[in-house]
């Protein structure tokens, strides 16, 4: 028998005050938690509590969970200067390096 659960580690910079920046999840087994920032451990941290919710809801020893897949989102902010449009960041950007 296979079953196959889902996890997520976020990051959000803008989190409020006694919020974490870093969030393990797995809705499916009701799993959410602080994360470290080190995906690693994080992926380690997720493979444990998902190993210990599945024998507790099946009420079996604990079984082999293994790290199927990944996968990683990353989501950037452009910022230029205030009252500059992006074009003409990029043109001054370019005008202010040094030839080598």
């Amino acid at each position: 028998m296979s079953l196959e659960t889902r996890g997520v580690i976020k990051y959000d910079p803008d989190a409020k005050a006694g919020e974490a920046e870093y969030v393990i999840e797995c809705k499916q087994l009701d799993i959410c938690q602080e994360g470290s920032g080190d995906i690693e451990s994080d992926i380690e941290t997720l493979t444990e509590k998902v190993r210990a919710a599945i024998s507790e809801e099946f009420h079996i020893p604990p079984c082999d969970v293994e790290l199927v897949r990944y996968s990683m989102s990353v989501i950037f902010d452009v910022s230029a200067p205030v009252h500059k449009t992006l074009d003409k960041f990029a043109k001054e950007e370019e005008s202010e390096k040094v030839p080598e």
